[in-house]
């Protein structure tokens, strides 16, 4: 049947959207941190709509990742790339 996928194909296309919300959460971070550079990770959280446990721990992937270059400074996150 066309509509059947099996489970292999499924697990691809949930990690294939997984890895693009992820993408496009770190634009938005980066969109934000444009415009408002030292900001609550807390805000951050409710700006982005995400649990504040996974916005950690995204942030943490991202660092360790070198794909954001931010500080974590008494619980808000600077750029120095962003700083004007």
């Amino acid at each position: 049947m066309i509509g059947l996928r099996n489970d292999t194909e499924i697990r691809l296309i949930r990690k294939i959207n997984e890895v693009r919300m992820e993408k496009e959460i770190l634009e938005k971070i980066r969109n934000i941190l444009r415009v408002m550079n030292l900001i609550r990770v807390e805000s951050l959280a409710l700006q982005l709509d995400i649990d504040l446990n996974s916005l950690n721990e995204l942030l943490k992937n991202y660092i360790d990742k070198n794909l954001l270059n931010v500080k974590i400074i008494n619980d808000s996150i600077f750029s120095p790339t962003f700083d004007a």
